[in-house]
């Protein structure tokens, strides 16, 4: 993407607009693309919780043009407000955007909510020879799953893997080029995995022997540590990801595994805080909580191959 203009959907972009929609959008040029997030103001039948999360964000971001405005260059834009799916069109046209960036969760669908208007706005921007790139931070879902569950829920038979970006991705991508080395000897790194089927996948297809902490017990006492056996091999990567059933004896494992391998890696598929789950917006702890927790008692730092959130 670093040769194109691109578009990034921060919250919620459809160019299949009732005329009481308004959308915000603003730029951050660099020598080779410009990024242009998206937030709504109305949000047809989704949530009145996302509604208002809309709200707040567009007020934040018109409060930090307003406090930065004297300081501001010509790397960035002042919010554009766009009041049909003509201006919205019209504004793509003329700044030559080649792709648009959609977040998933939040943007493209709640849930098991899709968002008014997506499927036949991804169509329109596919129609125009726009690329569609759709990006999350949700590691659980290899591409392929991504694909099928936004084929299903967007009721579009025409997209690929290709277009999709996955954190679970991003972090065998990352793997693969900074253990490049090791891959090129013929040896197939050890990387250990915290998290789902759908991220450890991702990591195998991408040359690399995949290992996690199968044990039914959720505890680690002092004298089990003591005891445990770990594997002779070098680990070479420890790569964080959601998972539901984190508990201590994984935490345990993992940061013994980074103190016996001072020189693996330690990858976050992402740092999100929370998630919004229920009627109520009740918070569910993210894989940032997970990583943070490694990261204090291993005193090391992660790095996150996610998306900002």
């Amino acid at each position: 993407l670093s040769t194109m203009t691109v578009v990034t959907a921060s919250l919620v972009l459809f160019m299949s607009l009732s005329r009481t929609q308004k959308h915000c959008l603003w730029t951050k040029a660099s020598s080779k693309q410009r990024i242009l997030p998206f937030s709504s103001l109305a949000m047809g039948d989704i949530t009145e919780t996302m509604r208002l999360d809309s709200i707040q964000n567009m007020q934040a971001i018109q409060d930090h043009y307003s406090d930065n405005e004297s300081s501001s260059s010509s790397n960035y834009y002042v919010p554009h407000l766009l009041s049909s799916a003509s201006d919205v069109s019209s504004y793509l046209k003329t700044n030559d955007v080649n792709a648009v960036l959609f977040d998933c969760d939040g943007v493209v669908y709640r849930g098991t909510n899709v968002m008014a208007n997506a499927s036949k706005s991804l169509s329109n921007l596919m129609n125009q020879g726009i690329k569609v790139f759709f990006a999350t931070n949700n590691a659980g879902a290899n591409r392929l799953q991504l694909r099928d569950k936004l084929s299903k829920l967007l009721d579009l038979d025409n997209l690929t893997i290709d277009q999709m970006v996955t954190s679970s991705y991003s972090a065998a991508k990352y793997l693969q080029r900074e253990l490049r080395p090791s891959l090129e000897e013929k040896r197939r790194p050890r990387v250990h995995v915290i998290g789902t089927s759908g991220l450890c996948e991702e990591i195998r297809n991408v040359g690399f022997n995949v290992y996690t902490t199968e044990d039914p017990k959720c505890g680690m006492s002092r004298d089990e540590l003591a005891e445990y056996s770990f594997p002779e091999e070098k680990t070479d990567a420890v790569v964080v990801g959601l998972d539901n059933d984190f508990n201590y004896r994984k935490l345990c494992i993992a940061n013994v595994l980074l103190q016996q391998n001072p020189d693996a890696l330690l990858v976050a598929t992402n740092e999100d805080a929370y998630d919004l789950v229920g009627a109520d917006a009740r918070h569910l702890p993210g894989n940032g909580a997970l990583v943070k927790s490694l990261e204090h008692c291993s005193q090391r730092k992660a790095v996150c191959v996610g998306k900002p959130s």
